[in-house]
């Protein structure tokens, strides 16, 4: 299952145990605590969506590094000796 469809499965989650958050609090007949339950779920799948968000950015910023590096590859027609004494170079100075 992928990432996105795993965070969609979770907001369902917390969507239904908000549902029953609802029932409960409402059955006990206090209406505050519901409404705080709700503020803080909206809060929780706020910040949910943000994380979702921050992961599929650092997805793509991954990406085009690896392009950028293959980009600059191709101009200088590096060897792949070269370019493994590159790589090695750059992991080394992480």
């Amino acid at each position: 299952m992928s990432a996105q469809g795993r965070q969609q499965l979770r907001l369902k989650r917390l969507e239904l145990v908000q549902q029953l958050d609802e029932v409960a609090f409402e059955f006990d007949g206090t209406r505050e605590k519901t409404i705080k339950v709700q503020e803080w779920m909206a809060k929780h799948q706020s910040v949910c969506a943000l994380l979702l968000r921050k992961k599929m950015l650092e997805r793509q910023i991954v990406s085009l590094d690896s392009n950028v590096d293959e980009l600059v590859y191709e101009l200088y027609e590096l060897s792949e000796k070269e370019i493994n004494f590159v790589e090695s170079a750059m992991k080394s100075m992480e």
